[in-house]
């Protein structure tokens, strides 16, 4: 999967959403969106969407252990909560020890990435069964 198509994936899976507020512009109150997590906000747009786009275009979910941490321990918490459903349901073995525990323990992020962008695409196919 493309690292572009893999950091949506994440933002949709850490539920980045875009954020607004107003500020005073000549006695008028004009609307700003912005998109950010604890680690990089955007800048603020005028236009609804845009700070999202701008978001995507600078995530480090791919390069930067201070963004893709927060998302493994997402994903170990749902591992954790959806592991015990394996045991009764008939439903596809992922393996979280190979394809996120193994490449952190070794410090590779891009392997790491994958494994992360592979739990996630696993995980929305089964979580609702």
């Amino acid at each position: 999967m493309e690292t572009n198509e893999g950091n949506k994936l994440i933002m949709d899976f850490m539920e980045v959403k875009e954020e607004w507020a107003t500020y005073d512009n000549y006695g008028m109150q004009e609307k700003v969106y912005f998109t950010k997590n604890p680690f990089f906000r955007t800048y603020s747009y005028r236009i609804p969407d845009l700070s999202l786009v701008a978001f995507l275009k600078q995530s480090k979910y791919h390069s930067s252990w201070d963004w893709l941490m927060p998302v493994i321990s997402k994903c170990l918490l749902c591992w954790n909560q959806f592991s015990i459903r394996l045991l009764t349901a008939a439903i596809t073995q992922f393996d979280f020890q190979e394809e996120i525990e193994k490449p952190l323990y070794n410090i590779d992020i891009d392997n790491t990435f994958n494994g992360v962008v592979n739990f996630i695409i696993w995980y929305n196919g089964n979580k609702n069964q």
